[in-house]
């Protein structure tokens, strides 16, 4: 499965699919190949690990987790979201379950912070590292 690639200048986002997916895919296949690898991986193995331990209701909120791929301005990256909203807000942002562990007061946390940020924040620096050798690597002639 592939990750969606959303584009962005200033205010307006466009998800992609179909024909305009696939040429920004090309041009990234063709000019920069394992640095969307690396973005892919890393979102997608996030993504699916949070699914995995997330609290369950209904299960809305876990399956609506979603990563993709962004390009804005001059800039390529990776994120995950949950596009489900609830009093205007991000619902999975609002859900606080003590499955996921309790805070020094014991009170419940939020799987968001333990299951997406945590995880994203522990990947930071080797991602980056990954990323300035592979960008080294398309700059050498």
């Amino acid at each position: 499965m592939t990750t969606p690639i959303r584009y962005s200048n200033g205010r307006a986002t466009v998800k992609t699919d179909g024909v305009l997916e696939a040429a920004i895919r090309n041009m990234l296949n063709k000019y920069a190949p394992t640095i969307t690898e690396t973005l892919e991986r890393d979102v997608t193995e996030v993504t699916e690990g949070a699914r995995k331990r997330w609290p369950r209701k209904s299960g809305d909120s876990a399956i609506a987790l979603e990563s993709y791929i962004f390009i804005k301005g001059n800039t390529i990256g990776a994120a995950i979201e949950n596009p489900i909203r609830k009093q205007g807000v991000g619902y999975a942002y609002l859900i606080k379950s003590g499955k996921v562990g309790r805070t020094k007061k014991g009170r419940p946390r939020r799987p968001w912070d333990v299951l997406v940020l945590r995880p994203l924040k522990k990947r930071r620096k080797k991602m980056a590292r990954e990323l300035a050798h592979e960008i080294a690597s398309l700059i050498k002639v």
